[in-house]
């Protein structure tokens, strides 16, 4: 199971460095290197936690929790910008970060500054109080 998370990882990476070092990128190119970027910190951060590595971090925790949040948004921003469908109105494109940077406000307020010792009580008990997420 672990050896496709390290396999998902590599490859997002290696699709992210072909990308970089591609010349004459298109705009899609560029949000598919920063969405690329996102899937493999959100598959090594899963890998972390589904190995347990993240108690040992305590810092950590948590900063994985709206990444599927984020993808969706990157998921939007790729096909939009690689079809050349994108608002004229570009800056009403942060309006999809909302959802994504109020559950980082969220868990900012109440989870990531608690100790760490209620941060991995909390993960190893599957997320009490925190059902939420």
């Amino acid at each position: 199971m672990f050896m496709i998370f390290i396999a998902g990882i590599t490859i997002a990476i290696f699709f992210e460095l072909l990308l970089i070092v591609k010349k004459k990128k298109s705009s899609a190119d560029k949000v598919l290197i920063l969405w690329m970027f996102l899937v493999a910190l959100h598959i090594f951060l899963f890998f972390i936690n589904q190995t347990q590595i993240n108690q040992n971090f305590s810092f950590i925790l948590g900063v994985e929790l709206p990444f599927p949040m984020l993808q969706a948004v990157m998921l939007y921003l790729y096909v939009a910008t690689a079809t050349n469908q994108l608002p004229k109105n570009r800056s009403i494109l942060i309006l999809h970060f909302i959802p994504a940077s109020a559950a980082y406000v969220y868990l900012a307020g109440s989870f990531y500054f608690l100790p760490s010792t209620d941060k991995i009580f909390v993960y190893q008990n599957n997320g009490l109080g925190y059902e939420v997420f």
